[in-house]
């Protein structure tokens, strides 16, 4: 009768230690399922910023493409008026070229009469 309550108790500790490990197993997978939830909340967030800053990389791309067109429109409206204004042209001059200026339609040089209004007028065009 010794030999079989050992037995018995040999059984119910491998029992009770199963259980433990069953316990421990449920534990990890519980702890396993709620980390890859997180990481699954993550991932979406992280899907949201890069889509903003997709968004916003967009915005900032159309922002210099409108900026430089109303920076050539300025030009644009700069030369015209250059033109009414003084009946000359400097779109043919490089910036700050000295040699061979602009000359209006008598033969003078009209670079140094508009040069100061050239800088008001960009200054007003770059206000609007």
């Amino acid at each position: 009768m010794g030999g079989l309550r050992a037995e018995v108790n040999a059984l119910r500790s491998m029992v009770a230690r199963g259980e433990a490990q069953l316990d421990k197993a449920e534990y990890s997978k519980s702890a396993a399922a709620l980390q890859c939830q997180e990481l699954l909340l993550g991932k979406a967030a992280a899907e949201s910023r890069l889509v903003e800053a997709a968004a916003e990389a967009e915005r900032l791309r159309q922002d210099l493409a409108d900026s430089r067109r109303r920076e050539r429109e300025a030009a644009s409206e700069a030369e015209r008026w250059r033109q009414q204004t003084y009946g000359c042209s400097m779109s043919s001059q490089p910036f700050g070229h000295t040699s061979g200026a602009a000359t209006d339609d008598f033969g003078g040089s009209c670079a140094s009469e508009i040069a100061s209004e050239i800088i008001e007028y960009g200054a007003h065009a770059r206000r609007r």
